[in-house]
């Protein structure tokens, strides 16, 4: 016989206890909530018919011996699960160190991003990438984009996955042909090989995190572009780079 700890034996009671609560008591007591859990639902609500099993004295053979009603939906929280309290309640910064080859000032950036050639950019308009090889985390990828502003949007794949955070601005983003319209705090995801196209009617900053540069040392990393383009490289367009150096930060352009 299957044993079940305090922590089953009670939730298994309460998810009961809702199952059998009438819908007008669960929506006042939800509207009774002062402060609600923020949530997006991955599934909704849907009825149907389950097959029931069961086996004579409980070692037999499994036989179907009727139906019955079942209702599911899969519901995504979007709050923090979790979190570990400080004693003191928050814990007070005792110093503060510029001294990291993983600090790059946004006005430093922004700067060298107006200064590039918007010739010289590539899908995503002007471009640096932050950090290079030499980077305490090489295998992720650090960009910066300046979309050009009201610039048609090619649509290009690539091996690598990619999560674009919007820094200023608000545009368009096309995705596996599905439309997402973006602004400032928003975060674009994008998977391996997925049709992608961005853009901008007023013009945007963007920081992407990859896994591109991980691709690249294992000689995986392929993008549509390279593949039309026909050089046989496929290997991508690399930006220039900043980089922190003995004298402080650099730009270092790629070889090619």
């Amino acid at each position: 016989m299957q044993k079940f700890d305090n922590n089953t034996v009670a939730r298994q009671r309460w998810l009961a206890v809702l199952a059998k609560a009438p819908a007008p008591r669960l929506q006042a007591a939800w509207d009774a909530l002062d402060d609600k859990p923020a949530y997006r639902l991955l599934r909704q609500g849907e009825t149907g018919l389950v097959m029931l099993r069961g086996r004579i004295g409980g070692t037999g053979r499994p036989f179907n011996f009727g139906e019955m009603t079942m209702t599911r939906a899969a519901v995504q929280l979007l709050d923090a699960m979790f979190f570990q309290p400080y004693q003191d309640g928050f814990q007070e910064p005792t110093g503060e160190s510029r001294d990291t080859p993983l600090l790059f000032p946004y006005e430093q950036v922004s700067k060298i991003l107006d200064e590039l050639d918007p010739a010289d950019g590539g899908p995503l308009g002007r471009s640096l990438q932050l950090g290079d090889a030499s980077s305490p985390v090489p295998t992720i990828g650090l960009r910066m984009h300046r979309l050009t502003p009201g610039a048609p949007p090619p649509t290009f794949q690539s091996t690598a996955n990619y999560q674009y955070c919007v820094v200023e601005g608000a545009g368009t983003s096309w995705v596996n042909g599905v439309r997402f319209d973006w602004s400032r705090g928003d975060v674009i995801a994008v998977p391996c090989w997925s049709p992608q196209s961005h853009s901008s009617p007023a013009g945007a900053t963007v920081l992407e995190v990859s896994d591109e540069p991980l691709q690249r040392f294992c000689g995986y990393f392929r993008t549509s572009l390279d593949i039309d383009r026909g050089d046989g490289r496929h290997r991508g367009q690399l930006p220039p780079a900043l980089v922190s150096g003995a004298d402080g930060s650099m730009i270092r352009f790629p070889d090619s």
